[in-house]
């Protein structure tokens, strides 16, 4: 489709002044509105008169500049007589008087066919997952409820590709929509898939309003479709495991997105970040398993920290220190020690995913203990002696090889998705045997102390 222009009237929500402008559809980078004058008054540009003549400057007030840039809702109609609106739309160009030049709004959403505030809820959302390939399996009618809500996710099908329509009881913001159903299934999609597909198409109905508004937002309008060959059956993705999946996904605060599109930088700072998410997803997705006493309430834990506090203080008082300050820092120190340890967590996502996918550490003797032993040399100790830095990198390279691929494979298990079905699925997946081999190849060459060390 690529960028498509529109000539039009527009206006910011709650002012009464009209300007033509240019706005801009954009299939990927945001949408655009280009105005030929002012909408609103501009707080980096104030005005003041002098004689008869009208003075614009520009202040170096950081909090005008920050006050300007705030998102607002604009309103148009274009020239075809269609109504659109542009939520969270924040000035990306001049005031639009004097020589500053013309406003340039970037909005974070453009919704076409209604004027919407900013603050409105919708009913409905349907959209399309890239290429028709991808859900031609599902069949027209296809519905499941969705567990958390009640929502309905249904199967709408066309020749030129399926879309998956969430209606839900309970009219949610367009962010939220979003966020939780549209990106949720695409997460998902690209789970089972390998492969980064995006959304091609978007469209919302309001709670007041049975006609359907067309969307246009990053990650809503792909032009650049998929063909590739995908991890799994694509016939893995039902409308149930999509339903089910909204419901897990909305639990997890968005970290399944950094297993999919994976941590870039440095290496020591990509294990340091997977290897926080996998406190993180343990955290949300073993609730039963967070406490070492999980017969204990939590008067009688208070009563041992209490206690641990008060000892602390009367310690410190036979030993002139401060007995306030020890016994703050001995709290602060057992403020958690029932909750279970890294190494516990480790332990629980390496029994789940190592008894369905045991290729994936084969080459590892103790997975948790190495995590283990990583994480706290890179958060807790300051690293002086040097020698040992070519196998530290080798280790981490190891770790960033497997432990993507592990916390994958954690989601797509609770996805639902078969265990004997995935092992020999990534038994067949080429990514998956450069990491096999690569990790043994590491592995070996710290077991013989044979690690190579570039520039020598």
């Amino acid at each position: 489709m690529g960028d498509v222009n529109y000539l039009g009237e527009f206006w910011v929500e709650g002012l009464e002044r009209r300007v033509r402008g240019e706005l801009t559809l954009g299939s990927k980078d945001r949408s655009r509105l280009t105005l030929d004058g002012w909408a609103e008054r501009d707080a980096r540009f104030p005005t003041r008169t002098e004689g008869q003549y009208t003075v614009t400057s520009l202040v170096a007030d950081a909090a005008k500049h920050v006050e300007s840039f705030l998102p607002r809702t604009l309103l148009g109609m274009l020239d075809s007589g269609e109504a659109v609106s542009l939520i969270g739309a924040q000035n990306h160009g001049g005031p639009g008087y004097g020589s500053s030049g013309m406003p340039r709004y970037e909005p974070w959403a453009v919704v076409v066919g209604a004027h919407v505030e900013s603050s409105a809820r919708y009913a409905s959302v349907r959209f399309r997952i890239d290429d028709h390939m991808w859900l031609a399996h599902l069949t027209e009618g296809e519905s499941a409820t969705v567990p958390d809500d009640g929502a309905s996710l249904s199967v709408v099908a066309e020749s030129d590709g399926a879309w998956l329509v969430y209606e839900t009881p309970r009219p949610l913001p367009l962010r939220v929509l979003k966020a939780r159903v549209v990106l949720g299934c695409l997460l998902f999609a690209r789970l089972i898939t390998g492969v980064e597909l995006d959304v091609r198409e978007t469209e919302v109905r309001l709670a007041s309003d049975d006609k359907w508004l067309r969307v246009y937002a990053h990650g809503f309008n792909a032009d650049d479709l998929h063909a590739d060959e995908s991890m799994l059956p694509t016939e893995q993705l039902t409308i149930q495991r999509f339903a089910n999946w909204i419901a897990l996904n909305d639990t997890l605060d968005q970290l399944g997105w950094a297993v999919v599109e994976g941590v870039r930088g440095a290496t020591q700072a990509k294990v340091l970040l997977y290897l926080s998410l996998v406190e993180g997803l343990h955290r949300r997705l073993y609730p039963t398993s967070q406490s070492r006493f999980p017969e204990a309430t939590r008067n009688s834990l208070d009563k041992i920290k209490q206690a641990a506090r008060r000892a602390a203080r009367e310690a410190a008082g036979q030993r002139d220190l401060d007995p306030p300050a020890v016994g703050t820092a001995v709290g602060e120190s057992v403020a958690f020690f029932e909750q279970v340890s890294y190494r516990d967590r480790v332990q629980d996502i390496a029994n789940e995913v190592l008894a369905a996918v045991p290729e994936l550490a084969e080459s590892i003797e103790n997975l948790p203990a190495l995590l283990t032993r990583t994480r706290n040399a890179l958060v807790h100790h300051a690293v002086l002696d040097k020698s040992s830095l070519p196998e530290r990198v080798q280790e981490h390279i190891a770790i960033t090889e497997v432990v993507p691929w592990m916390l994958r494979v954690l989601l797509l298990l609770r996805a639902e998705i078969d265990g004997e079905l995935l092992q020999a699925a990534l038994k067949c997946h080429d990514r998956i045997d450069f990491v096999r081999a690569n990790t043994a190849q590491i592995m070996r060459s710290l077991a013989e102390g044979t690690v190579h060390v570039p520039g020598t």
